[in-house]
């Protein structure tokens, strides 16, 4: 079955809500797969793939939708790893470039929301 949402976000609280647990999903998927407690095979693969497409697609919705800018993309090689001149990058204190016109990289916008629902947790246990 592929992976899909039971419900679109419409608030920006569900959209945090939604990429993050589509996300979470990757990584456990990933985590779990490198300990060997499941074999790979192409089914899970085909899934975690559509888990991929739709957490772009929701970042992308999120994007357009409340301003947010994707962070650029700092250099790597073809296997994914840092390279010297992506060192570099993340080195320069003009990095990330700043944002103009009320925009935020998603990743700030993100972690606001990450600490929101912290606190909201939090709250909720006292």
């Amino acid at each position: 079955m592929p992976y899909h949402l039971k419900r679109q976000p419409v608030t920006e609280k569900e959209f945090y809500l939604a990429i993050f647990s589509v996300t979470r999903d990757i990584w456990w998927y990933k985590h779990d797969s490198a300990d060997g407690r499941f074999k790979e095979t192409p089914a899970t693969k085909r899934d975690i793939k559509g888990a991929k497409i739709v957490a772009l697609r929701l970042i992308n919705k999120a994007c357009k939708k409340f301003g947010l800018v994707k962070n650029p993309a700092v250099h790597r090689d073809k296997n994914g790893t840092l390279t010297e001149k992506g060192q570099a990058q993340i080195d320069d204190p003009n990095w990330p470039p700043k944002l103009t016109d009320g925009k935020k990289y998603i990743s700030d916008w993100y972690k606001k929301w990450e600490e929101k629902i912290k606190k909201e947790q939090e709250k909720k246990n006292k």
